[in-house]
């Protein structure tokens, strides 16, 4: 007959994972979320005060904030670079439509990196700088 798992099932603390390394910031952070106040907080690690506590608490929250925004950053510019990629050689060809695609895949690019539109020439220059670029012939448009 097989064994029982329910001892191991049911000890909540063998399900819990602690990181190899705690640092008191996350020890801070795990006991605010159980619903500890920053005072007890403080009296439990052996904190100078509550200011103490809530510092290491808002400083984490702040690192994970920047951490998270970085790597979304980074998932969208990869998505971007992979679309970038799948119209380039189209846009090398000439194909205008994989032009401006290539081109607003880059305006989004540069707002991702905060790169500022000012002093940026209108589409259709950029388009031409980009033909121009690549050796391809510049169609005048009839006005």
């Amino acid at each position: 007959m097989a064994k029982s798992l329910s001892p191991i099932i049911n000890n909540s603390q063998a399900l819990k994972r602690k990181p190899i390394v705690e640092t008191k910031a996350d020890q801070v952070k795990e006991l605010r979320v159980a619903g500890h106040s920053f005072r007890e907080i403080a009296s439990m690690l052996g904190l100078e005060d509550e200011h103490e506590a809530y510092k290491l608490f808002v400083g984490l929250m702040v690192i994970s904030a920047k951490s998270t925004a970085h790597e979304m950053e980074y998932i969208h510019m990869s998505r971007l670079e992979e679309m970038h990629n799948a119209v380039w050689d189209n846009a090398r060809n000439g194909d205008e439509r994989a032009i401006a695609i290539a081109l607003k895949i880059l305006e989004q690019q540069r707002a991702i990196i905060g790169q500022p539109k000012e002093g940026l020439q209108d589409i259709e220059d950029e388009k031409k700088e980009l033909m121009r670029m690549l050796g391809l012939p510049i169609e005048a448009k009839d006005t």
